[in-house]
C-alpha cells in the first residue's frame, strides 16, 4: 500500500481539521491534483481487473478514506442548512 499517497490525503485533511474550519471551508476540501490523479489510475486497474494486492490494498484503504470525508461534508452541510 502507498503510504505515500494516503498521509497526503489524510496530512491535508487533518491540516484542515486542526484549524477549525467553518462548514464551508470543510465542503470545499479537495484532494490534490497528484492525488486524484493517483486513485484514477487505481479505479482504471480495477476496470481492467488489474490490480495487484498492494493496489486492491491501497484502493480499499482511499475508499475508507473517502467515506470519513463524505460524512465530514455531509455533517458540515447539515449545519449550514440549520443555520439559515
Amino acid at each position: 500500500m502507498s503510504s505515500v499517497v494516503e498521509s497526503r490525503i489524510l496530512d491535508d485533511f487533518f491540516d484542515l481539521m486542526v484549524n477549525q474550519p467553518s462548514p464551508k471551508e470543510i465542503l470545499e476540501f479537495k484532494m490534490s491534483v497528484d492525488d486524484e490523479r493517483k486513485i484514477t489510475k487505481l479505479i482504471e486497474l480495477t476496470h481492467a481487473e488489474s490490480l495487484s494486492f498492494q493496489d486492491q490494498a491501497e484502493i480499499d484503504y482511499y475508499f475508507r478514506i473517502e467515506r470519513a470525508i463524505v460524512l465530514a461534508k455531509a455533517k458540515a452541510y447539515a449545519k449550514l442548512q440549520g443555520d439559515r
